[in-house]
């Protein structure tokens, strides 16, 4: 299921080599989307993948949130 995206905040500025962005600028064309909303929605999906995988946060793909370890209970508790 896609993740939903927000909208970002505020800018962030990075140097990447040429072979890098041309890859990035590639696959952005791919998925006829802006390169800035590729590197977002990866940037978004690493801290997603990653936080859950350490196990600091629960995030709801349904609900495109983070979830309170209190929401999780509710919505997921009764699995455990």
């Amino acid at each position: 299921m896609p993740r939903k995206t927000v909208k970002p905040k505020k800018n962030l500025t990075i140097r990447i080599d040429d072979e890098l962005r041309e890859q990035l600028q590639l696959l952005a064309n791919i998925e006829m989307r802006s390169l800035a909303n590729l590197v977002y929605s990866v940037l978004t999906n690493y801290v997603i993948d990653t936080r859950e995988q350490l196990g600091y946060v629960y995030y709801d793909h349904e609900e495109g949130k983070f979830l309170t370890d209190e929401e999780f209970n509710k919505k997921f508790g009764h699995m455990f």
